[in-house]
C-alpha cells in the first residue's frame, strides 16, 4: 500500500513495512476502505491468504482471517471487497465453491451475515462476493466468479434479511449466463 500526500508517494504497507504483512507472503491487496480514521486493506490471491488488516496512521494490525476475532478460517484465499456503513466494515470473501460470504466487523469481532443461506442469503455453490457498496442504509453485494455461468447476481441487505435484486431476470434484470458482478457503485 502506497500513500500520496499531494507531492510524493510513500510506501506504508506490505513487505513488513510498519508492522504489515510479511515480505513475499501475499500477492495482492485487492481492496481498501476508510472508516473512522482507520484504513482497511483486504488481501489475498492464493491459498489461505484471505485477510483484513487495519492501519491507524502509524502501524498495521491484522484483524481478520485465520479465525482471528471470531472471523473466517484459514481456508479463504481472497478478500475481494471492503465497504463501511460508517459504523461497521463489511468484507466480501471467496474464490472456491461455497466460499461466497459477507462478514461484518464491529471494531472488535467479525460476524458472518451472508452466504450459506445465513439471514436468507444465497445458499451453497457460490464462489465469491466480488463487490460491495452501501447506500441509503442498504448494503449491496455482487456475486459470482469467472467460469460459473449463472452466479452473476446482486443481493441487498437491510440489516436483517438478504433479498436477491438482480440476476436470473429478477426485477427485469439479466438472465442466466452471466458469471459475476465485479463492481457496484451508488450515487
Amino acid at each position: 500500500v502506497w500513500m500520496w500526500n499531494g507531492a510524493t508517494w510513500t510506501r506504508i504497507g506490505g513487505d513488513a513495512v510498519n508492522g504489515s504483512w510479511a515480505l513475499n507472503t501475499f500477492e495482492a491487496v485487492n481492496t481498501l476502505t476508510f472508516a473512522g480514521g482507520i484504513l482497511y486493506a483486504g488481501l489475498g490471491n492464493s491459498a489461505n491468504d484471505g485477510e483484513v488488516w487495519s492501519w491507524n496512521g502509524t502501524t498495521w494490525t491484522k484483524i481478520g482471517g485465520d479465525s482471528l476475532n471470531n472471523g473466517w478460517t484459514t481456508n479463504y484465499d481472497f478478500v475481494h471487497a471492503l465497504v463501511s456503513d460508517g459504523t461497521n466494515v463489511y468484507a466480501g470473501l471467496g474464490i472456491s465453491v461455497d466460499e461466497a460470504e459477507v462478514w461484518s466487523w464491529n471494531g472488535t469481532l467479525w460476524t458472518k451475515i451472508g452466504g450459506d443461506a445465513v439471514n436468507g442469503s444465497w445458499g451453497a455453490g457460490y464462489e465469491s462476493v466480488r463487490s460491495l457498496t452501501f447506500s441509503g442504509g442498504i448494503l449491496y453485494a455482487g456475486l459470482g466468479d469467472t467460469g460459473t455461468a449463472t452466479d452473476g447476481e446482486v443481493w441487498s441487505w437491510n440489516g436483517t434479511t438478504w433479498t436477491k435484486i438482480g440476476g436470473d431476470t429478477v426485477s427485469g434484470s439479466w438472465g442466466a449466463g452471466y458469471e459475476a458482478v465485479y463492481r457496484l457503485v451508488h450515487d
